[in-house]
């Protein structure tokens, strides 16, 4: 049987997740690594990279940035999410931490960020906040088929003041550039 013979009574939870986040869903920049190409900042000898790089954010691996939309809640499953809780002198105190559910074409991985970005006239203006992803899991229904994204994300610290979001068109391609004060 294929999907698109199924009968209209079942429901479809591609088009659903992706009617809830079009609904109720926000624009986000994502930056995804690419673990195949180096930063210039990368040092060899040492295996590391800079941690104030503002190109790639002290990941050491290029990087792009896309456009996605996305649902976001907060991480207060503690049963589901066991790294959001954090043991201190004082007691356990909950990580700033959030889940995103992201389209099945999104393509989400570990170490890609997430950023929160205002936007005006279809275009971003600032950084509000910034995630790491740090768990993704793909949701998927009978026969394996990939319906959406659950993404678990830490608060990124240390982002530098980016000044300006520069949007860059290749052709069909769009991509986002940060600029950062210096």
């Amino acid at each position: 049987m294929y999907y698109k013979d199924i009968p209209k009574d079942l429901i479809d939870l591609r088009h659903e997740n992706k009617k809830m986040i079009e609904e109720y869903g926000h624009d986000v920049l994502v930056q995804k690594t690419n673990k195949k190409f180096r930063c210039k900042c990368w040092v060899e000898s040492y295996r590391e990279a800079k941690s104030n790089c503002p190109y790639c954010l002290g990941s050491g691996y290029v990087y792009r940035i896309e456009k996605h939309r996305v649902r976001r809640d907060n991480a207060s499953q503690i049963i589901s999410r066991p790294k959001l809780l954090q043991s201190t002198e004082i007691g356990k105190i909950h990580l700033p931490a959030r889940i995103f559910w992201m389209s099945y074409d999104s393509e989400p991985k570990e170490g890609d960020i997430i950023f929160e970005v205002g936007w005006k006239n279809g275009k971003p203006t600032h950084v509000i906040s910034a995630y790491e992803i740090n768990d993704v899991e793909d949701k998927r229904a009978d026969d394996g088929r990939l319906e959406y994204y659950y993404v678990a994300c830490d608060e990124k610290k240390g982002i530098k003041n980016i000044s300006k979001i520069v949007i860059k068109q290749w052709g069909m391609t769009t991509n986002y550039e940060f600029m950062y004060d210096v």
